[in-house]
């Protein structure tokens, strides 16, 4: 009887380990580093809605000139609502290195409209020198 007592709990803790590690989805990697508050205007959303194209204002540590990227929304749905012309808010999520873990838009929320961003950077006029800077 002894063995038997033993036996049940064990097989009902192997099934409660076992049942959390089925699946597919593996849990979240962490980001690598996260720059918070960045502010851009949204130009354009991409990628049926998962991607905003945005000219973004520099972030002092990380990318020191205004630009133009096109970035993955970590969660898609938190930008539901924002068009081109929108500004923003949000933060800068660098995942790990590798296929799809570049980075990525968290944490997007609207900025009035009236809100001034610096842009100074010519990022959106056309090239008129051929390649040559």
């Amino acid at each position: 009887m002894p063995l038997r007592s033993a036996f049940i709990p064990a097989m009902a803790l192997m099934l409660v380990l076992a049942a959390g590690c089925g699946g597919d989805e593996a849990p979240p990697t962490p980001p690598l580093a996260v720059y918070e508050d960045g502010r851009a205007v949204v130009l354009a959303r991409a990628d049926s809605g998962r991607a905003l194209r945005i000219e973004h204002e520099p972030f002092d540590s990380v990318m020191t000139q205004p630009m133009v990227m096109e970035l993955p929304l970590e969660a898609p749905r938190e930008a539901e609502g924002i068009e081109a012309g929108d500004k923003i808010r949000f933060d800068l999520a660098l995942g790990q290195n590798a296929p799809g873990q570049g980075y990525r838009l968290r944490n997007v929320e609207p900025l009035p409209a009236s809100t001034s961003l610096d842009l100074t950077a010519d990022t959106t006029a056309a090239d008129t020198t051929n390649g040559r800077r």
